[in-house]
C-alpha cells in the first residue's frame, strides 16, 4: 500500500474500492466536509466500514455547560502557556464549534446513509462514529458521471 497525499472530497480511487474508510480528527477540517462524506461512501465497497473519530457536542446541558467553560477559557491558555501557539488552540475550539453533531453528520449530512454505532468518551465530548454501508454504492453516481466528464 503506498501513501497518497489527496483531498478528501475528490479522492483518486475507484469506485468500491476499500473495506473500511477511517478519518480522526479531521473531517471538521475537510472544506466541504459533505462531499468528503461522500466520497467516503463512494470508495466504499458493500458492506464496508466508516469509522469517524471525532469531537461532538456532550449529552447533558449541564456537562455541556462546564465542558464547554473548560473548552473555550481554560485549555486555550493552557495550550498556549505550554506550546506558545495559543492561536492553534483558538482554532481547535472554534473549528469543533462550529463541526455539527455526531447525529447531524449521520444523517443530514451523510445523506441518511450512515448508520450509527458509536462509542462515546470523554464525557460525551469525543467519540468514535463506525457507520455501515450496507448498499449505497448501488446508489451513489460514479465519480466521472458527478463531474461532468464524458
Amino acid at each position: 500500500m503506498a501513501l497518497v497525499n489527496a483531498p478528501a472530497e475528490a479522492l483518486p480511487f475507484k469506485d468500491a474500492s476499500f473495506d473500511g474508510v477511517t478519518i480522526g480528527f479531521g473531517i471538521r477540517n475537510v472544506p466541504d466536509f459533505r462531499a468528503g462524506l461522500r466520497e467516503m461512501l463512494r470508495v466504499l465497497r458493500r458492506g464496508g466500514r466508516v469509522s469517524i473519530l471525532e469531537f461532538s457536542t456532550p449529552p447533558s446541558r449541564a456537562l455541556w455547560k462546564l465542558y464547554n467553560y473548560y473548552f473555550h477559557r481554560i485549555l486555550p491558555r493552557i495550550g498556549g502557556w505550554l506550546t506558545g501557539r495559543e492561536e492553534a488552540y483558538r482554532y481547535l475550539t472554534d473549528s469543533v464549534s462550529r463541526f455539527p453533531a455526531a447525529a447531524g453528520v449521520q444523517g443530514r449530512h451523510g445523506g441518511g446513509r450512515l448508520r450509527p454505532g458509536g462509542v462515546s468518551v470523554a464525557l460525551g465530548r469525543g467519540g468514535l462514529h463506525p457507520h455501515g454501508n450496507p448498499a449505497v454504492n448501488d446508489r451513489l453516481p460514479s465519480r466521472s458521471s458527478r463531474r461532468g466528464a464524458t
